[in-house]
């Protein structure tokens, strides 16, 4: 049997009005995966998002046999770029395999 977690990211919550007054949560979501065989994340959340997602990957066993990013937009990529990049989240977690499709006339300086 499989699980869907939904990670709704820290960075993206936000309270105030929007259209009608209603409150929403912004941009910036990702899905982690538990399955029999391991983890599968999807996407992820904003830079700022790093540190919590590796903290519940790590709950999960710290072991990612698929990261998947959708699209090339910062609330989607950038807490897989944290994690990367920071010395002590990377070492906490081992990331077996990066799947995306970006657009060759997408361009960012990360």
């Amino acid at each position: 049997m499989a699980e869907i977690i939904q990670f709704a990211t820290g960075a993206s919550s936000y309270d105030g009005p929007f259209g009608g007054g209603s409150p929403w949560v912004a941009a910036g979501m990702g899905y982690v995966i538990v399955t029999e065989g391991g983890l599968a994340v999807i996407d992820g959340g904003h830079a700022e998002d790093g540190e919590r997602l590796c903290e519940l990957i790590c709950s999960l066993g710290g072991v990612v046999d698929t990261w998947i990013l959708t699209h090339p937009h910062r609330d989607h990529y950038r807490a897989l770029h944290t994690v990367c990049t920071d010395e002590a989240l990377r070492e906490r977690v081992n990331i077996k395999r990066v799947v995306y499709r970006f657009p060759e006339a997408f361009k960012d300086d990360e």
